[in-house]
C-alpha cells in the first residue's frame, strides 16, 4: 500500500539523518523538508484510506505517488551504499596507522592528521563533498517532485482539514451459486417463493413486482434466493436472470455497474450514474427479467427511486428478490409480498447437523455420541449457520469427554453468525485450557466480532479468587483472526487484560471491557493503531490510569519520531470505575515536543465520557487540546466541583468544548 511506502520512506531519512549527521551538512535543511512533505503526504494517504479511495483521477495521484516513491528509495539505497564504502575506507586507513606506528606516535599522528591532514583523508574528504553534493542535488529534484504531487491533490479532491467520517466496514459478497445436495429443510418455503415469482401477472400488478424475505441473521435468506434463482422452472420462465449482492454501505454506481454486469453489458467504469441507469434500461427493455438484490441494508428510499423508474422498463410479468433483515425496507421497496423466514424445524436442525458433524465417521463411534449430537443441535436454535459452524467444530472430535465438554461450556451458543459475530458464553465453566485452544479462532478469517462472556456479576468472592488464574489462561487461548473488528469482554478476573495476542489487532475498532472486579492495571491500548471506540464499565478495583495506558515506550524511540497514541480513538467511555483516583497522561500536552521526539495523543477524539467514577480527582493536561465536541461528566462529585465553569482548577482543560455536561 502506497501509505506503507510514504512511512517507510521517512524511517530511512530518521535513520540516515540520525547516524550520519557530518555526512548530510548543506543538505540537512533540504532532508527535513523531503520529510515534511513526506508527512504531508502520509496525512492525505491515511484520508484517501479512510474513504477507501477507488475513483480513476485519485488513483492516478496515488500512482504519481508509487513513483516518487521508488525514486526516492533508489537515491537512498545509493546514498547508503556510499556512505558504507566511505565507512570502510575509514576502518582501513586507521586499521593500518594502528600497525604502522606505535601508541605514543599515533596520539601525535591524530594530533597532526587534524592540521595536515593525509592524502587519503583528502581524497576520502573530496570524495564526501561530492557524495554531498550528488545527494543534496537529488534531495532539491525529489522535492520539487513532491511539490508538485501535494498540490495535487486539490484536483484529486484530497481535503487534509476536513471532518474524517467513520467508513462502514465492506461486508461479504454473495453469489447465485449453491449445491442444493448441501440443503436440508426449507422444501415448503422454496415452493412457496417460486409460486409467487411463476404467479400470473395482471393489468394492475405493480411495476416493478418487488418480493422480499425477511429475516434475523444466520436464518437461510440467501441460501433460499440461491435455491429459487437456480430452480429450473425459473430459469426457463424469465428471459434474464441477475444476481447483485448490494449489502453495506450502498453505493448507487456500483449496484447499477453489478446490475449492468449480471445482464450481459459488462463492466463499464463511468462513474456517470445517469448514464449507467440508461445502460439497464436498455440492457431489460421489453424482457421478462428476474432479479435479485441480495443483503439491502439501506432505507433511504431516494436512492431506491432511481433503480424502481429504471426497472419498470422491463416486460409484465418481472420480479424482484429481495433479501433483508429489516422489514422497514421491504415496505420502502413496496413489496408485493413480503415473506417472512423463521427458523429450521427441530427434525431438519438435527439432520443438517449429524450430516455435517457426522461426515466419515465410524458407525458405532456416532451411535455413541448420538443423544450428545441432539443436545448440541437445540443450542442452534434452528439458524442454519450456526449449525454449519458447530458441526463443522464437532466433526473433528470423536471422544464422548469432548463432546460433554461443548455441551457443558455452552463455548458455541453463536448469535448474529451471519454478519461474522461470534458470542461464547460460560467460560468459567472451561476448565481445560485446550477446549479453548481447539476452538481455534485464530483461524475464522470471517470473523469480525467476538463477544467473550465468562460468568456472571453476583459470583462469590471465594469463587472469583479461585478462578483468577483459570480466565487468564483462557483468555490467552482464544486468540483472534488478527482482522478481528469488534472485542467485548464480559466480567473477566484478571488482574490485567493484556493477552499475547492483544496487540496483533491492527484492524480492531471497537473494544468494550465490562464488569472487571480484579483489574489493577489497564493494558497499553493506546498502541493499537484502527481502535475508533472504547469502553471501560464497571472496573472495581483500578485506582489509576497511567502512561501504561498510552502505551509510550521511551526506550525504542528517537531523536525524530513522531508517536501518535491512539491515533484513531473517537468515542472513550469510563463508566462506574469506583475505585478510580489518578488519571495521569505525560505530564503535557497532546502534542508535545519531548527530549526523545514528538508524541501526539487521541489526536480524533471526538467524545468523552466520565459517569460514576466518584473518586477521580482531575483530567490528563492533553485534553487542553483535544479536538473534543463533546464531554460528559456525570455522578464524580470531586470532579465536578473542580470542573465548574470558569472557577475548577480542572476548567481550563476542557472550556474549549463546545459541548459539556457536568452534573
Amino acid at each position: 500500500m502506497a501509505e506503507g511506502l510514504v512511512a517507510d520512506l521517512l524511517k530511512q531519512l530518521a535513520s540516515i539523518t540520525a547516524r550520519e549527521a557530518e555526512l548530510i551538512v548543506g543538505v540537512d535543511e533540504e532532508v527535513q523538508e523531503l520529510k515534511d512533505k513526506l508527512r504531508i503526504i502520509q496525512a492525505v494517504m491515511d484520508d484517501a484510506k479512510e474513504r477507501q479511495v477507488t475513483q480513476h483521477d485519485e488513483m492516478h495521484w496515488l500512482d504519481q505517488l508509487k513513483d516518487a516513491y521508488y525514486k526516492m528509495d533508489d537515491m537512498l539505497d545509493n546514498w547508503n551504499t556510499a556512505r558504507i564504502k566511505l565507512e570502510i575506507e575509514k576502518e582501513e586507513e586507521n586499521a593500518a596507522d594502528e600497525i604502522n606506528a606505535a601508541p605514543a606516535m599515533m596520539k601525535n599522528k591524530k594530533v597532526l592528521c587534524s592540521f595536515f591532514p593525509s592524502p587519503s583523508f583528502c581524497f576520502r574528504h573530496v570524495k564526501k563533498l561530492a557524495l554531498r553534493h550528488d545527494i543534496g542535488h537529488k534531495i532539491k529534484k525529489l522535492s520539487e517532485t513532491l511539490d508538485k504531487i501535494v498540490k495535487d491533490r486539490v484536483l484529486s479532491g484530497f481535503d487534509l482539514t476536513r471532518q474524517l467520517e467513520l467508513v462502514a466496514v465492506k461486508r461479504p459478497k454473495t453469489t447465485s451459486f449453491v449445491d442444493a445436495s448441501d440443503i436440508i429443510g426449507r422444501v415448503k418455503d422454496k415452493v412457496d417463493l417460486v409460486s409467487n415469482l411463476l404467479g400470473k401477472s395482471s393489468q394492475e400488478e405493480r411495476s416493478p413486482h418487488v418480493i422480499s424475505l425477511v429475516g434475523i441473521g444466520g436464518i437461510g435468506k440467501t441460501t433460499l434466493a440461491q435455491l429459487s434463482y437456480n430452480d429450473n422452472e425459473v430459469k426457463t420462465h424469465f428471459v434474464q436472470r441477475m444476481w447483485v449482492c448490494v449489502s453495506d454501505p450502498f453505493d448507487q454506481c456500483k449496484v447499477a455497474r453489478a446490475i449492468i454486469k449480471s445482464a450481459g453489458g459488462g463492466s463499464p467504469d463511468t462513474t456517470e450514474f445517469p448514464f449507467l441507469l440508461e445502460k439497464i434500461c436498455n440492457l431489460i427493455e421489453g424482457k421478462k427479467f428476474f432479479l435479485v438484490l441480495d443483503d439491502v441494508w439501506n432505507e433511504d428510499h431516494t436512492k431506491w427511486e432511481p433503480f424502481k423508474n429504471a426497472l419498470k422498463r422491463g416486460a409484465r410479468g418481472s420480479r424482484i428478490l429481495v433479501t433483508t433483515r429489516n422489514e422497514k425496507i421491504a415496505e420502502m421497496m413496496q413489496s408485493a409480498h413480503i415473506i417472512n423466514l423463521g427458523v429450521l424445524s427441530e427434525k431438519d436442525c438435527l439432520l443438517m447437523f449429524s450430516k455435517i458433524a457426522f461426515f466419515d465417521m465410524d458407525e458405532e463411534v456416532g451411535k455413541q455420541l448420538e443423544d450428545l449430537g441432539k443436545k448440541i443441535a437445540k443450542k442452534c436454535r434452528g439458524f442454519p449457520l450456526a449449525i454449519k459452524i458447530l458441526g463443522s467444530h464437532m466433526r473433528l472430535k470423536r471422544s464422548r469427554e469432548q463432546w460433554e465438554g461443548v455441551l457443558r461450556s455452552s463455548l458455541w451458543e453463536l448469535e448474529d453468525v451471519e454478519r461474522g459475530v461470534l458470542h461464547i458464553r460460560g467460560l468459567r465453566n472451561v476448565i481445560d485450557v485446550c477446549e479453548a485452544e481447539n476452538a481455534q479462532l485464530n483461524k475464522k478469517i470471517h470473523l469480525r466480532g467476538l463477544v467473550l462472556i465468562y460468568g456472571r456479576l453476583s459470583e462469590r468472592e471465594d469463587e472469583k479468587d479461585r478462578r483468577m488464574k483459570n480466565d487468564v489462561l483462557i483468555l490467552n487461548a482464544l486468540e483472534p483472526h488478527p482482522d478481528l473488528e469488534s472485542l467485548y469482554l464480559y466480567f473477566y478476573l484478571g488482574t490485567t487484560v493484556y493477552p499475547n495476542w492483544m496487540m496483533s489487532l491492527t484492524k480492531l475498532k471497537t473494544l468494550v471491557l465490562l464488569g472487571f472486579s480484579k483489574l489493577e492495571c489497564l493494558p497499553p491500548l493506546g498502541q493499537l493503531p484502527s481502535l475508533e471506540t472504547l469502553k471501560i464499565f464497571m472496573a472495581d478495583s483500578l485506582k489509576k490510569v497511567g502512561v501504561e495506558f498510552l502505551g509510550i515506550e521511551s526506550k525504542h524511540k528517537k531523536d525524530d519520531d513522531i508517536i501518535i497514541i491512539f491515533p484513531k480513538l473517537k468515542s472513550l467511555e469510563f463508566w462506574q470505575l469506583e475505585e478510580w483516583e489518578e488519571w495521569i497522561g505525560i505530564g503535557g500536552m497532546r502534542e508535545e515536543k519531548e527530549d526523545n521526539g514528538v508524541t501526539i495523543i487521541m489526536p480524533r477524539l471526538h467524545s468523552l465520557s466520565i459517569e460514576r467514577c466518584p473518586k477521580l480527582k482531575s483530567l490528563p493536561d492533553f485534553f487542553r487540546t483535544a479536538p473534543l465536541k463533546e464531554l460528559k461528566i456525570l455522578h464524580n462529585p470531586i470532579l465536578k466541583q473542580r470542573c465548574q465553569r470558569g472557577t475548577g482548577e480542572e476548567w481550563p482543560k476542557i472550556s474549549h468544548i463546545p459541548n459539556v455536561n457536568i452534573g
